[in-house]
């Protein structure tokens, strides 16, 4: 019968406790007093103690030694403490996660991506994000250059390459296919390549070459291989390397 009275007593307590006494709680250690607390959670002196009081009151031991100069945590409260304040900052945080999912976004979103990218494929679907967000203003920066994102206040950056180490967060959008394509007047007057390493003796014109070098990963008879080349014109745009006429080979 003693057992059982101690578990409805141990029941009526968890039922009675008041999440808000808890977390007052929690922020009266944390600041180390009760005038801290409160400036924190925008309430009196007064109601910041009143809570801590119900709280010791609901669990049945001291949380708190009080004097008029000092405030000490007991081992009680110290162990509830360590306990409770994970539990607190977890309803803050998912209370924050719902607050801001319910909001329409709104203000401006700086968005950069390279010039062909950016016409190629980002037109239509910016006019239909900025249908889906009425309440956002769309700023797109396309260029070639790559910016710096967090100096020139950029939200969001489209690349197309390998992610260099960076702790930037990335996600994968889409894959670009590229192709050796040859000119006609190229073709009347050389022979085309019929393996990798002829490619060497060839007049190159490629995207992104660095001091008129670039490796092209391309797949061989053995599978993927990189052959490394001399770019007799190097630009870094795309549309200028495929609108190429001139007897060369291009890349687009």
């Amino acid at each position: 019968m003693a057992e059982k009275s101690a578990s409805r007593g141990m029941l009526q307590r968890m039922t009675d406790l008041d999440l808000n006494d808890v977390a007052a709680f929690v922020r009266v250690v944390e600041n180390s007093g009760f005038a801290k607390a409160a400036r924190e959670l925008g309430v009196p002196t007064s109601t910041v103690s009143r809570a801590v009081a119900r709280l010791e009151e609901t669990v049945g031991v001291r949380l708190l030694h009080r004097t008029t100069r000092n405030l000490s945590v007991t081992s009680e409260g110290n162990a509830f403490h360590q306990r409770v304040a994970p539990l607190v900052a977890s309803l803050r945080d998912a209370t924050r996660t719902l607050n801001a999912g319910g909001k329409e976004p709104e203000g401006l979103l700086r968005v950069t991506a390279p010039n062909d990218i950016g016409s190629a494929f980002l037109s239509e679907e910016v006019v239909r994000f900025a249908d889906r967000y009425p309440l956002l203003r769309v700023e797109l920066l396309l260029t070639n250059r790559k910016l710096n994102l967090v100096s020139e206040g950029i939200d969001v950056a489209v690349r197309a390459g390998r992610l260099e180490s960076s702790s930037l967060v990335a996600r994968k959008v889409g894959t670009l296919h590229t192709e050796l394509f040859a000119s006609p007047a190229y073709a009347e007057r050389h022979r085309l390549p019929t393996t990798l390493a002829e490619l060497s003796r060839h007049h190159i014109v490629a995207f992104g070459a660095r001091d008129g070098k670039i490796g092209w990963q391309l797949e061989g008879p053995r599978g993927p291989e990189t052959v490394a080349l001399a770019c007799r014109i190097a630009c870094d745009d795309f549309g200028f390397v495929r609108a190429r006429s001139s007897p060369v080979v291009e890349l687009a």
